[in-house]
């Protein structure tokens, strides 16, 4: 189909974001950069971008991209979350912050914003935040293994200094 129309958006953006979840992120990169040849206001199609990038760590470019996506559409909470996590694996934990409290303004029930802000308050020594943080992503993501071991873990390791 790609070859019969190459200009067609939704194919290009869709097998982007395939070979994204499955780990094929330079092809990623390059289906997606396509894609937004054909529209380059996109605002979807700008964050799939970014994670592809951060797939591989290209973390400068995929934090341009995030905000491109969030210039588009100020609602992509995902899209704040992502920058967040782009921004801490550049060691910059502040900035992080920022981006998942914007997050959690427009989602302020998901349990992984929750959970990764937690890490960068530890990060920055605020540690009795990041408990706070941690322990309301349990509240939220206690179905799924891990999570509250985690928070209990936190809250001892803490206890103990």
């Amino acid at each position: 189909m790609l070859r019969a129309h190459p200009e067609h958006f939704n194919a290009l953006l869709l097998f982007g974001v395939l070979c994204s979840q499955s780990n094929l992120a330079q092809p990623a990169v390059d289906l997606i950069a396509n894609a937004l040849r054909v529209d380059p206001n996109h605002a979807l199609a700008h964050y799939h971008y970014a994670n592809a990038l951060c797939q591989l760590q290209r973390y400068e470019q995929a934090i341009a991209s995030f905000d491109r996506a969030i210039a588009l559409d100020g609602q992509l909470a995902d899209a704040y979350h992502a920058r967040g996590l782009a921004l801490f694996y550049l060691r910059k934990a502040a900035a992080a912050l920022d981006s998942y409290d914007r997050a959690l303004a427009l989602d302020p029930k998901n349990g992984a914003t929750l959970y990764n802000r937690g890490i960068a308050l530890a990060e920055v020594g605020r540690d009795a935040e990041a408990i706070a943080s941690f322990e309301a992503a349990v509240g939220i993501m206690q179905t799924e293994k891990g999570w509250c071991s985690l928070a209990e873990q936190l809250r001892c390791s803490t206890r103990a200094n």
